[in-house]
């Protein structure tokens, strides 16, 4: 990382020197960078790339405004343009990390003053301590749907628990299934919505458990969204999607039968313990992939069990795993030898049963 960042900054001193122009980016997609500070850390940067702190300062402000033809409103302290300023307490034209000993912030007509700034930081620490995993209750039985199977599993990373989901499990008299899954969970992915995301899915599926309809509702800080998948009385799929700003969108998805993905269902592929449902092993399945209101069709591929060595045989189990082959990933049930789960794997992150 070191070498990186110095064969970077060598790149930022040609440019410069070549007369390139360069910008200050907030980087607000990218995850673990906090907008504001990393401001600070890359004017600090462009200086030690070889800018005076006054041409760093301009990559921030008139430069910025120019790139984006605003220059008439904003980017230099002019009469009639936008009143957005700093005070600080030393010169940064002399030392550029004098702009982080802030005194007062003018922005949209308001005045912040350091102690203003200080309380709010206080309230954004705060927040920051408070992740709530809670996951909201199931709900309850429909007609004459009996429950199979209701559970708890705190997600895992490492020794960290980092998200929890609740599932059940109905069994119809049609020979259908209905399927109910809330997970909460912390995305840690860098270029990605970040923060706590909460996930629900609620799915009716084909005693083959191939989808009849599947909604899933995703929410983080962006907003929420909501997608639909149905299968109509033609036999074709029909996608409707509900964007974060209220835009709604419709697709048809083809005819071919269609298991949930693993990512939309986790809980689903329990059902192969104790063949409670049964399918073909070893053969490609298409699936249904639904992300932000796009829908993919992927191939699953499920292993035949495996059954897992023990000292004991009483405490011995099985292993089921489910590969999706467009990218390799790979989603390992463990099962005791009565059929309950006793774990879900995939990648970093482990599902484990929570004792009710």
């Amino acid at each position: 990382m070191k070498r990186r960042n110095e064969v970077l900054m060598r790149i930022v001193g040609i440019l410069h020197q070549e007369g390139a122009p360069l910008l200050v980016g907030t980087d607000t997609s990218v995850r673990l960078v906090v907008q504001g500070f990393s401001i600070h850390e890359e004017l600090s940067n462009l200086v030690d790339a070889g800018l005076t702190p006054y041409e760093a300062l301009r990559c921030a402000t008139s430069e910025a405004a120019r790139f984006l033809g605003q220059s008439g409103e904003w980017g230099t302290v002019a009469v009639g343009k936008r009143a957005d300023l700093i005070l600080v307490q030393g010169n940064p034209l002399a030392e550029i990390e004098s702009l982080q000993d802030l005194e007062a912030i003018f922005v949209n007509g308001f005045h912040l003053t350091r102690s203003d700034l200080d309380d709010m930081l206080n309230q954004q620490a705060g927040r920051d301590q408070l992740v709530d995993l809670s996951v909201p209750a199931l709900s309850g039985p429909t007609g004459s749907a009996s429950t199979a199977v209701e559970g708890t599993w705190s997600e895992r990373q490492g020794d960290d628990e980092v998200g929890r989901l609740v599932f059940s499990q109905r069994f119809l008299p049609s020979g259908e299934w209905l399927i109910e899954e809330h997970r909460v969970y912390e995305q840690g992915s860098i270029f990605d919505v970040g923060g706590v995301q909460r996930h629900s899915t609620k799915l009716r599926l084909n005693s083959d458990l191939t989808i009849r309809e599947a909604k899933l509702r995703e929410e983080s800080w962006v907003g929420e969204t909501s997608s639909i998948l149905t299968l109509t009385d033609t036999g074709e799929y029909l996608l409707r999607h509900i964007d974060e700003d209220g835009h709604e969108t419709q697709e048809d998805f083809g005819g071919q039968p269609l298991l949930p993905d693993p990512t939309l269902g986790t809980s689903v592929y329990a059902l192969l313990a104790g063949h409670t449902v049964q399918l073909d092993s070893g053969k490609g399945k298409l699936a249904c992939l639904l992300n932000r209101g796009r829908a993919a069709g992927v191939f699953l591929r499920i292993g035949q069990p495996e059954m897992l060595a023990s000292p004991s045989a009483a405490d011995g189990g099985r292993r089921i795993v489910v590969r999706r082959e467009d990218d390799s990933t790979v989603w390992s049930y463990t099962f005791s030898m009565d059929g309950r789960v006793t774990s879900v794997v995939c990648g970093s992150r482990t599902f484990v049963p929570v004792e009710p």
